[in-house]
């Protein structure tokens, strides 16, 4: 308990001295400049490039260099640029978001990109499997986007 305590105190002093007591929501009370938004996503890319973590590389499939001809990417998750703020979307402009199939499109320009999303994010439908195993035979590669509803 005094570990937790010194380190809630440390908490405590910091926020202090940031005045986030006096008034908690100034970060966000002027928008930022466009080239501190840049800089803010060029920092949140490096941290999820390295934040990754993969339970097998079987057969160093990564990283996709070369990048495949068809990539297939897979899932309720891929085309859902409105999801992409996770936790967080109600603090942020979701109109900047970029899904991963838009992402992959910028960075695999002479890729061709196989989509299909299978089940939708949440319901039970999974009238749309088959079409996406179609796509995965067609593919080199296969993306995987799936996950829960944030909000």
């Amino acid at each position: 308990m005094t570990d937790i305590d010194e380190s809630v105190w440390r908490v405590l002093q910091l926020k202090e001295r940031l005045g986030l007591f006096d008034d908690p929501y100034r970060r966000g009370a002027a928008a930022e400049s466009s080239g501190a938004l840049i800089e803010r996503r060029r920092i949140a890319r490096n941290i999820a490039a390295r934040a990754i973590v993969l339970l097998r590389n079987q057969a160093s499939v990564l990283p996709l260099i070369p990048a495949p001809r068809r990539l297939a990417v897979i899932g309720p998750l891929a085309d859902a640029a409105g999801e992409m703020g996770g936790p967080w979307a109600v603090a942020g402009d979701l109109a900047a978001n970029i899904s991963v199939l838009a992402g992959l499109g910028i960075a695999l320009p002479d890729s061709q990109l196989l989509h299909a999303p299978g089940v939708a994010i949440d319901s039970q439908d999974t009238s749309g499997i088959a079409a996406a195993l179609g796509l995965c035979e067609q593919a080199q590669a296969i993306l995987l986007c799936l996950g829960k509803r944030p909000r």
